[in-house]
């Protein structure tokens, strides 16, 4: 049996359906933060304080490092940075199976 994969995304090969959904949101969040911050043009120091995290944070942000960022703690960054997040829920993803030999 195999499966359509052109509408799933990479999360979905790597992880199991809902920690897919999450790593997509959180990947989501963190790149509308780093185009906010980029925007910006301020210091990494600057930015950092706007969002209220230490200089470090704000580099594993910039840096794209998602494993170290819940969703609640990016929300929280989008929402200092003057972001309104919202979450949208909609009908979860499903690999369709290929037809059985029967079906054939």
């Amino acid at each position: 049996m195999t499966a359509d994969l052109t509408n799933m995304s990479v999360w979905h090969h790597l992880y199991s359906p809902e920690e897919a959904a999450l790593m997509e949101s959180r990947a989501e969040l963190m790149a509308v933060l780093q185009k906010r911050v980029k925007g910006w043009r301020v210091t990494q120091i600057e930015a950092a304080a706007r969002l209220g995290v230490t200089q470090p944070r704000l580099s594993d942000l910039v840096n794209g490092r998602l494993s170290k960022f819940s969703l609640d703690a990016l929300h929280k960054m989008a929402s200092r940075s003057g972001l309104a997040p919202v979450i949208v829920t909609k009908p979860a993803r499903r690999a369709r199976s290929a037809p059985s030999a029967a079906a054939v």
